[in-house]
C-alpha cells in the first residue's frame, strides 16, 4: 500500500510540472501608511493537452501561490500563501481573423490578492513567486522544460518613504493569438498608471523559475516553496533569438514602439514565443518604479473568417434593371457608395442577389458606383468583397476574354454586358473551326461544354451579332480563353 501511495504522489508531482504557462505580472497599490495591496495575474493555456493545452493537474496546482519578500541583500523577510477566489477562463480572439486549428482556443487567468506591511528598510524589497512550466511548442526558448515563470517586482526605499507610488498595470489579457503571413498584427503592451506617471517601454531580459525536481521544497521544484533568493538565472533564448530581437526568425516588418508599447509584426513561423516586457515610470524626469511582463503569444494558421465573392461588375444604361450576386456568407448587407448618391438602390439588400433599381426622382445621368456587400457566416465571422456598377449613356456590347469554369463559383460562366443593342446571336469555335456553342438568348451563359463535356483549356473564337438603336446589324469577333 506505501508504494502505491508514493506513486501516486509522484504521479501528482510530475503532472504539476505539465506545460500550462502563458505570461504574468505583479502589480501593487499604496493603501496607507506601510501597507501595499499585492496583486500577482498568471496566465494559463486551457486548451485540452491533445490541442496543445495545459495538464488540467497543473491548472489546479497553481492555487496557492506562494510570494517571498526579500530585501535588496536577498535576505528572506516575509512568506506568503495566497489562495486565489478569481478564476475566468476566455476564447482567444486574432484580428478579424478566424483560428483554423483551434477557432475557440480556451485561456485562463488567475488572479491572487493580498496586503502586505512594507516598513522602509533604507534598501527597498524584492517581491518574488515562481511556477513551471511554459507551455510546450516554443520556437525561441530552448530548454523549455526548465524555463518556468520567474514573476517579480521590486519597491525602492524612496517609494517606501517618500512617494508612495502606485505601480503601472498592464492593460490587456493575454489571451490574443496571431495569424501567420497577415501583416500588421498588433500585440498591444501598453499600461495605465493611477499616479499619471509617465510610461515607456521596452523589450528586456526576464529571469526563469521553477524547474522539474520533484524533491519536495527544491529551489528547482516546479512550485518552490519558500521562493529561493536571487540572483536568478535568465531566460534561455534559441540560437538566432535575443529578448530584444524575440521573432528574428518567425517575423518581418517587427517594430516596437518604445512609447506607446505597441509591438508591430508579420509572422512567418508558426509556433509560441517569449516576449519579455518592461514598462518603466517616470515622474519628474526621474525612473520611479519598472514593472516587468512574461508574454507568450502563439502564431496559428489563420484563414479569412469569410471568403466573400462579389460578381460581375455591371455596365448598365439608365432605367436598365440589373440583378448583381454574391456568394460566401450565410446572410448579406449590401450598400452603395457614395453613400449620399441619389441615382440607385436595391429592392432588397439582405439578399445575396439584390437587384438594382433607379430612384423615380434621380436624374438620368451617367455615373460610378461602387456595391459593397458584407457576408456573415452562421458563427458570426464576416468579410467585405466590392463590385462596381456604371451607368452610362452610351451603348456597347462586350464580352469578358476569359473565364473559368471550374466549379468554384467565381466566374464560372461566360457572358456579355450589353446596352442599347439587340442580341441576335453569338456562336464559339474552337482553333480547328468546329462550332462548341451557341445561342440566340440575351441571358446565354456558357458552362464551357460541348455536348456535356468539358472542353479542354484554350483559346476559342466567338462571332456575335447585334442590332444598334438604328436597327442597324452589327458583326462583332474576338476570342476567348477557357482556363481551368
Amino acid at each position: 500500500m506505501k508504494s502505491l501511495f508514493t506513486a501516486a504522489l509522484l504521479f501528482f508531482a510530475f503532472n504539476s510540472t505539465a506545460s500550462h504557462l502563458v505570461g504574468g505580472n505583479i502589480s501593487y497599490k499604496h493603501l496607507n501608511g506601510n501597507n501595499y495591496e499585492i496583486t500577482i495575474t498568471q496566465y494559463r493555456d486551457c486548451r485540452s493537452e491533445a490541442a496543445g493545452g495545459g495538464n488540467p493537474a497543473a491548472l489546479i496546482d497553481d492555487n496557492p501561490l506562494y510570494l517571498s519578500v526579500f530585501d535588496a541583500n536577498q535576505v528572506r523577510m516575509q512568506h506568503h500563501i495566497i489562495t486565489s477566489n478569481s478564476i475566468v477562463a476566455f476564447d482567444t480572439y486574432a484580428d478579424e481573423f478566424c483560428v483554423k486549428a483551434q477557432p475557440y482556443g480556451c485561456y485562463s487567468r488567475i488572479i491572487f490578492t493580498t496586503n502586505i506591511s512594507l516598513p522602509p528598510n533604507g534598501i527597498g524589497y524584492y517581491l518574488v513567486t515562481q511556477r513551471c512550466c511554459w507551455v510546450g511548442g516554443f520556437a525561441n526558448l530552448n530548454q523549455i522544460a526548465a524555463n518556468g515563470m520567474n514573476t517579480m517586482t521590486f519597491i525602492s526605499n524612496d517609494i517606501l518613504t517618500i512617494t508612495k507610488n502606485n505601480s503601472a498595470r498592464f492593460k490587456h489579457d493575454l489571451n490574443k493569438v496571431f495569424c501567420i503571413g497577415v501583416d500588421n498584427q498588433t500585440l498591444d503592451c501598453s499600461a495605465v498608471d493611477d499616479d499619471g506617471d509617465s510610461l515607456t517601454y521596452e523589450l528586456c531580459h526576464l529571469n526563469s523559475g521553477g524547474g522539474l525536481s520533484q524533491i519536495p521544497n527544491d529551489p528547482n521544484s516546479p512550485k518552490p516553496n519558500p521562493i529561493p533568493p536571487g540572483p536568478y538565472k535568465l531566460i534561455t533564448y534559441e540560437t538566432g533569438y535575443t529578448f530584444d530581437e524575440p521573432l528574428k526568425q518567425s517575423a518581418v516588418n517587427f517594430s516596437f514602439n518604445n512609447a506607446s508599447g505597441q509591438l508591430v509584426f508579420k509572422p512567418t513561423l508558426l509556433g509560441n514565443y517569449h516576449i519579455g516586457i518592461c514598462c518603466t515610470e517616470w515622474r519628474n524626469g526621474q525612473v520611479i518604479q519598472t514593472n516587468e511582463r512574461n508574454v507568450i503569444i502563439r502564431i496559428e494558421e489563420c484563414i479569412d473568417n469569410v471568403e466573400v465573392n462579389a460578381f460581375t461588375d455591371v455596365i448598365t444604361p439608365f432605367d436598365c434593371i440589373k440583378q448583381i450576386e454574391a456568394s460566401g456568407g450565410n446572410f448579406y448587407n449590401w450598400s452603395i457608395l457614395p453613400l449620399n448618391q441619389n441615382t440607385i438602390y436595391f429592392d432588397d439588400s439582405t439578399l445575396s442577389n439584390p437587384t438594382i433599381l433607379f430612384k423615380s426622382n434621380s436624374t438620368k445621368t451617367s455615373g460610378n458606383f461602387k456595391a459593397v456587400v458584407k457576408a456573415t457566416n452562421l458563427e458570426g465571422f464576416s468579410n467585405t468583397d466590392t463590385l462596381d456598377i456604371t451607368i452610362t449613356d452610351k451603348s456597347y456590347f462586350i464580352i469578358p476574354n476569359a473565364f473559368s469554369p471550374n466549379g468554384d463559383g467565381i466566374n464560372d460562366y461566360l457572358r456579355f454586358m450589353n446596352s442599347g443593342n439587340n442580341f441576335e446571336f453569338i456562336r464559339i469555335f474552337n482553333r480547328w473551326g468546329n462550332k462548341v456553342f451557341e445561342s440566340n438568348s440575351p441571358d446565354f451563359k456558357w458552362d464551357g461544354t460541348y455536348k456535356g463535356t468539358k472542353v479542354n483549356p484554350n483559346s476559342y473564337f466567338w462571332v456575335a451579332r447585334i442590332r444598334d438603336k438604328q436597327q442597324n446589324r452589327i458583326t462583332k469577333k474576338g476570342t476567348v480563353i477557357v482556363v481551368r
